[in-house]
């Protein structure tokens, strides 16, 4: 196989990666839009949620941020395990994990500081979490649009191949048949 094609086929492979990542892991959009997917915005292993109340400003006609708050109410009250993983987490990552001890709640903060594409912030209380999140619009569209792109590289790409191939063919026959004719 020639060096070009090789190349060619490997630059379709990194698109498949990119595709897939892309479809296996979770947006922004896709943990905020959830009020169950609390345990995963903060990576714990929390209660069943029993209800909850949510609120989002999708119907809006101005672009700009994505605003989920939504506070979820426990179906029983959160496990000790939970409540020493937390403690854990203050002690360790006090950049994003810091305990309310007067209001009786810890406190996940989180934001894409570079990027400017997100904020979330969760209250956790014993029996129910109000969470916070703000998302960029371009969370979105980055993603799928780069890949939009890349792939119609790689299409024009193979057009350029497979032309290049299919004159190369002629030429080499036109270059037969006038060796035969000598």
């Amino acid at each position: 196989m020639k060096k070009s094609t090789n190349i060619y086929i490997w630059a379709w492979a990194v698109a498949l990666v990119f595709l897939v990542g892309y479809i296996v892991w979770p947006s922004h959009h896709d943990l905020a839009s959830d009020p169950q997917k609390i345990g995963a915005i903060v990576n714990l292993r929390l209660p069943e949620v029993a209800d909850y109340k949510y609120e989002d400003n999708s119907d809006r006609d101005t672009p700009g941020w994505d605003i989920y708050d939504y506070h979820v109410y426990f179906a029983e009250k959160i496990s000790e395990e939970c409540i020493a993983e937390m403690e854990l987490r203050c002690a360790e990552d006090s950049e994003h994990w810091s305990k309310n001890e007067a209001e009786g709640y810890y406190l996940y903060v989180d934001s894409d500081v570079d990027g400017g594409l997100y904020e979330v912030g969760c209250a956790i209380f014993d029996d129910q979490v109000h969470v916070c999140y703000l998302i960029s619009e371009d969370e979105g569209i980055i993603a799928p649009l780069f890949l939009f792109l890349y792939i119609h590289i790689l299409l024009i790409w193979g057009f350029a191949l497979l032309i290049i191939a299919i004159v190369k063919r002629s030429v080499m026959k036109q270059i037969r048949e006038e060796s035969v004719n000598k």
